[in-house]
C-alpha cells in the first residue's frame, strides 16, 4: 500500500509504468532482486539485518542490496490482537500483562529479541497515516 501511494505522488503509475511481480514472501523478494529477476523490492527497513543469516555463505544483502527509499509516512507496527469474542476480563488481563513488560528483567529479554523496549495502548490515531495511503493507493 505504501509504495503504491507514494509512487503515485511521486507521479509513478505502479500498474502502467511497473512490472508488478508476486513472490510468497521477503526472502523471496530479496532473492528475486540478487538474481536479477526484477530491479527492486519494498519491504521494511530492517529486512536486510533480519533475513541476512538466511543468505549467509552466499550472499552479503548489506554489500548486494542497497536502500534506495523509506517512505514518509508512518507505519502501524507490531500490533497485539485479540478476538472481540475473547472474554472480556482476558483481554484486559493479556493488556495489563504487554503494558508492564518493561518492568520485568526475563520479559525486558524476550522483547529484546524483536528490538522492542515496551509496549503502549493503541490510539486510532496512529492509523491516520494508514487509512490516508489505502485511499491513495486505491484511486
Amino acid at each position: 500500500i505504501y509504495p503504491v501511494a507514494e509512487m503515485k505522488d511521486a507521479g509513478i503509475n505502479p500498474t502502467s509504468d511497473c512490472t508488478i511481480v508476486t513472490v510468497n514472501d521477503i526472502p523471496s523478494e530479496i532473492t528475486a532482486v540478487l538474481n536479477g529477476q526484477v530491479d527492486a523490492a519494498f519491504v521494511f527497513e530492517g529486512a536486510r539485518y533480519v533475513f541476512q543469516k538466511k543468505f549467509e555463505g552466499t550472499n552479503d544483502l548489506f554489500k548486494e542490496l542497497k536502500v534506495l527509499y523509506l517512505t514518509k509516512g508512518d507505519i502501524p507496527n507490531d500490533a497485539i490482537a485479540v478476538l472481540p469474542t475473547m472474554d472480556e476480563q482476558l483481554q484486559q488481563k493479556i493488556k495489563e500483562v504487554f503494558l508492564n513488560m518493561n518492568q520485568d528483567e526475563a520479559a525486558k529479554d524476550a522483547m529484546s529479541l524483536w528490538n522492542h523496549t515496551g509496549y503502549v495502548e493503541a490510539d486510532e490515531k496512529a492509523y491516520d497515516t494508514m487509512s490516508n495511503y489505502i485511499e491513495k493507493a486505491a484511486q
